[in-house]
């Protein structure tokens, strides 16, 4: 099992060229990470490939295009599998959060090696779901860092999730939660900046805009990644009522997304 968890991450990671030797040892330098938060079915792929496109230094990602996400996923494979894998190791997975995480060494390695392969790149980042999952451990190792977060209403996210996983809704609202209230928690403990995922294009350009220039990177005059019709509101949302804990973890949200 490790030996196929080391070899997809391997194939996963992208290191950079060192280029001609200057005959000195200088290390290149680890620049700021953008760590780019959300949950599942949220609109993070749509927020990675906008900040891809305003020249955050991503890699090697998942961008082939497929039913449900026509623009590819936006992530690294090396961290998905070892995200999942280290929620594996805890007894969980990206849909049955522990509550509790624990990394071993295994996990740390892989960690601080996808770290130092970004050396000489200088602003970079990532987006991985599960990160909200683990992101304390992340920051942690990071010699700099910020961070973007992006949410979705919780009964779009849910349907969704039961179309592509056939899981019920109430386990779809539990699985948001347990993500949102890490993402809410990241806001308040570190200023992560947050926006809603929402029909109306404009917003939706100009959140992903302010989000953008909070990185401190330029957004482009003329976006041409993020396109609204992706992923599409099933229109049954306001039919279905919010269990309780939900209800207010959005409400917190949605909150902050105003103030920010």
């Amino acid at each position: 099992m490790i030996f196929d968890f080391l070899t997809k991450f391997r194939a996963g990671i992208t290191r950079p060229d060192p280029g001609p030797s200057s005959g000195t040892a200088t290390e290149p330098q680890i620049g700021r990470c953008v760590l780019i938060l959300g949950m599942h079915r949220s609109g993070t792929s749509a927020l990675a490939g906008s900040f891809r496109e305003a020249g955050l230094y991503m890699g090697r990602v998942l961008d082939h295009g497929f039913g449900l996400n026509p623009k590819g996923l936006q992530e690294p494979s090396a961290l998905v599998y070892m995200h999942e894998n280290l929620l594996e190791a805890n007894g969980g997975a990206w849909h049955e959060p522990p509550e509790q995480i624990s990394w071993q060494p295994l996990h740390k390695s892989v960690r601080d090696l996808f770290i130092d392969s970004r050396r000489g790149q200088g602003a970079w980042g990532f987006k991985e779901p599960r990160t909200l999952l683990v992101a304390q451990e992340w920051i942690e190792a990071l010699p700099d860092w910020t961070g973007v977060g992006i949410f979705r209403d919780p009964r779009e996210v849910a349907l969704s999730i039961q179309d592509r996983n056939g899981f019920e809704l109430e386990k779809g609202f539990r699985i948001w939660n347990a993500y949102n209230r890490r993402l809410l928690e990241l806001h308040r403990d570190h200023g992560v900046p947050v926006m809603e995922f929402v029909p109306d294009p404009e917003v939706m350009r100009s959140g992903i805009s302010r989000l953008i220039s909070h990185a401190g990177l330029t957004p482009p005059t003329a976006p041409a990644f993020f396109d609204a019709s992706i992923p599409r509101n099933s229109g049954k949302a306001p039919e279905l009522a919010l269990p309780a804990e939900v209800d207010r973890t959005l409400a917190a949200l949605r909150e902050a997304a105003r103030a920010d």
